[in-house]
């Protein structure tokens, strides 16, 4: 270059940014704890696991199942949901929802929500009728990947 010519800087070159899409795809998010308990439901564990990829806690007595609720609710990882088999004799629908609730009124976050789900091999008037009392969701036995697999759907972000 002469040296008397006037130095004049380079033009920088333009900065492309790529543009997000709209509406990016949300990724799975890795679960750490478990997403579901499943009360006396030993049975259910694949198919909400390895069918639906749910991460699940299992209980089979009433008390357990809630202490472990309990646990979830204070660790702040609280269950989406609970499954319980109403064919087991020792759960009392009506007491464990009692229990449930009331854990629920104790939680700090006031909109805290826990839906539950209720299973047997034999419907009645009487059983039905309860689930309805308790804002229980019924679903006959048996148990079949068809008839849980709206759960991915309701409880998978």
């Amino acid at each position: 270059m002469h040296k008397d010519a006037a130095e004049v800087p380079a033009e920088p070159e333009p900065v492309v940014e790529e543009e997000e899409p709209m509406n990016p795809t949300p990724q799975p998010v890795a679960v750490t704890y478990p997403e579901c308990l499943l009360v006396s439901c030993s049975d259910l564990v694949p198919l909400f696991e390895k069918g639906l990829g749910f991460k699940c806690d299992e209980s089979f007595l009433e008390e357990s199942a809630v202490n472990s609720v309990n646990r979830s609710i204070r660790k702040n990882t609280p269950y989406r949901f609970i499954f319980v088999d109403l064919d087991d004799p020792t759960l009392l629908l009506g007491r464990f929802m009692t229990s449930i609730n009331q854990l629920l009124e104790q939680a700090q976050d006031r909109n805290l929500n826990i839906d539950v789900y209720a299973c047997a091999s034999t419907t009645s008037e009487r059983m039905l009728k309860k689930c309805k009392e308790v804002k229980v969701k019924f679903i006959a036995k048996p148990m079949t990947l068809e008839k849980v697999q709206h759960l991915a759907a309701l409880y998978k972000n």
